[in-house]
């Protein structure tokens, strides 16, 4: 298991930003007048990165020139959706793929082991989104067979590949979102089927991403006897930033060590538990394959905003030890011109 202390997460945090500072040109630029000396100072000193000033930047420009002049450490490249404006590019080394896809399996393990059936799964997310590739390398990890969908398949093209491939679990997006076939939209074919397929009897997990799902959707899930739902909260720039609690989907426990993440108040500050905050990441760590950490040299993200806001909570473990939670995620309307004036508050 991959465990990352507080202690080492500021560490990388720190590294990681004197890296970019040095050797990356957009923070070359950026932090050029900044000095850090410590991660408690970095609420304060560090500029939100939002999504506006990433697309008035060259996706190049957020790639160490170690990378420019060896693209080869370069693994895979995926755009954002454009949901939220025009789409842009990130790129992902092998060694930061290879960390984010053991903290995906880290937090599956904890739901797949209530299951007692070897699963095979329909991946429904389109491979041209981020999501099909990493929740597919990661189940295939842990032991699940996983069958992609075909090209741009109708609905109900692609419930007849769950039925044919006879398969138990399904990871799709919950509601649309540009991304791929939906739970939502699969559910309503399969209600005008005459034997219905998506139910307790025949799929034994969902694996859902995004804030989409909601109450309703999950109360008719769970009308139709699936519980076992792993929910994957996070965005294309920044993921996974945290997973759903087992039998909780709409609960997440933060998972930390390929980025770091910090909850921003209202006043600038970062939120104390019970309060809520903005969601910003930096990308601080990759894994080299004899499973030492290096530092990230993907699309390099630091303070990066996402633009959603969410309730952030702390709660102790049986060992004492405070893990981290989110919940009621939200999406914030025009951050750009309330973070205009620098004072970073909303």
């Amino acid at each position: 298991m991959i465990y990352f202390s507080k202690t080492t997460l500021e560490e990388r945090l720190l590294q990681q930003v004197t890296f970019v500072k040095q050797f990356v040109p957009y923070y070359k630029s950026a932090f050029r007048n900044i000095s850090f000396v410590n991660v408690e100072s970095f609420v304060e000193q560090l500029p939100i990165l939002t999504k506006a000033v990433v697309r008035a930047n060259s996706p190049f420009d957020f790639l160490s020139e170690e990378i420019l002049r060896d693209p080869s450490q370069i693994y895979l490249q995926r755009s954002t959706g454009g949901t939220t404006g025009i789409p842009t590019s990130f790129f992902y080394t092998a060694d930061d793929w290879r960390l984010i896809t053991k903290i995906h399996q880290q937090a599956f393990k904890e739901h797949l082991k209530l299951i007692d059936t070897p699963l095979r799964a329909m991946n429904c997310y389109s491979q041209d989104h981020v999501s099909g590739p990493a929740f597919g390398a990661s189940l295939l990890g842990l032991g699940v067979l996983v069958a992609n969908r075909s090209l741009r398949p109708t609905m109900e093209q692609l419930l007849d590949e769950i039925v044919l491939h006879k398969c138990n679990m399904i990871i799709a997006p919950p509601q649309s979102s540009h991304k791929g076939g939906t739970i939502s939209d699969l559910l309503e074919v399969d209600a005008h089927r005459k034997n219905p397929y998506i139910n307790g009897k025949n799929i034994k997990c969902l694996l859902i991403s995004s804030t989409l799902l909601d109450k309703e959707l999950l109360d008719e899930l769970k009308s139709l006897g699936i519980t076992n739902i792993i929910n994957c909260y996070g965005s294309t720039e920044a993921f996974p930033i945290a997973i759903s609690v087992p039998g909780d989907p709409l609960n997440f426990k933060i998972t930390e060590g390929h980025v770091k993440t910090f909850f921003i108040n209202s006043n600038g500050k970062e939120a104390r538990s019970e309060e809520r905050g903005i969601v910003v990441t930096s990308r601080i760590a990759g894994l080299d394959l004899n499973r030492n950490l290096t530092l990230s040299k993907s699309s390099s993200l630091i303070h990066y905003f996402n633009d959603d806001e969410v309730l952030y909570y702390e709660r102790k473990n049986c060992d004492g030890e405070v893990e981290r939670f989110l919940t009621d995620a939200v999406r914030i309307q025009n951050i750009e011109e309330k973070l205009a004036s620098g004072c970073q508050v909303w």
